[in-house]
């Protein structure tokens, strides 16, 4: 069953098929730190992971964040593909997941700006609410609005927070608003 989807990987990596406004895409290469996204076809991406558990990482929290009603990318699957050269090869981790098609929150104006600031201070108070710290949620580039949801993408950074952590960011949207970063 994915074994097509992995061939299709191996090949959009060699064509360097990086998805649409990822920063691989913007700036045509992928820098030190920089992770690609890569169109592995219409409907599934494959994400370049820094390791084998930050890869298992993301993909459980995207399971369960999907599962309780956040709108994230189903997960498909985790895949190790080697990479390099003959005499030194490489296993590289990549998160294959489902292709969420709209605009960055950055890109929005107006009245759809709005309606996605308010999704995402929704959203972000019900992942608190599982527990979940969801460190860097306020990039713009992490959020993608579909035309009528927001997509929260690229979570790998998330995790179980402490009960301090979570209360001090829910008071800090509550009581100051939510400023999204570009």
């Amino acid at each position: 069953m994915f074994f097509g989807a992995v061939s299709h990987l191996k090949r959009a990596i060699a064509e360097r098929r990086f998805v649409p406004g990822s920063s691989s895409h913007t700036y045509g290469y992928v820098g030190e730190g920089d992770r690609a996204v890569y169109c592995v076809n219409k409907r599934v991406v494959g994400k370049e992971c820094e390791s084998k558990e930050l890869a298992y990482k993301e993909y459980s929290l995207g399971k369960f964040l999907y599962g309780n009603g956040i709108y994230v990318p189903k997960m498909k699957r985790v895949v190790g593909i080697w990479t390099g050269f003959d005499f030194a090869p490489i296993k590289e981790w990549f998160l294959l997941m489902e292709r969420v098609h709209g605009k960055h929150i950055e890109n929005l104006t107006g009245e759809e700006r709005e309606e996605a600031l308010r999704q995402v201070k929704s959203g972000v108070e019900k992942i608190l609410d599982l527990g979940i710290y969801p460190e860097d949620f306020d990039w713009g580039m992490n959020l993608i609005f579909d035309g009528k949801r927001v997509c929260f993408i690229d979570f790998e950074k998330w995790g179980y927070g402490c009960q301090e952590e979570l209360a001090h960011l829910c008071k800090k949207i509550r009581n100051e608003g939510l400023v999204i970063r570009v």
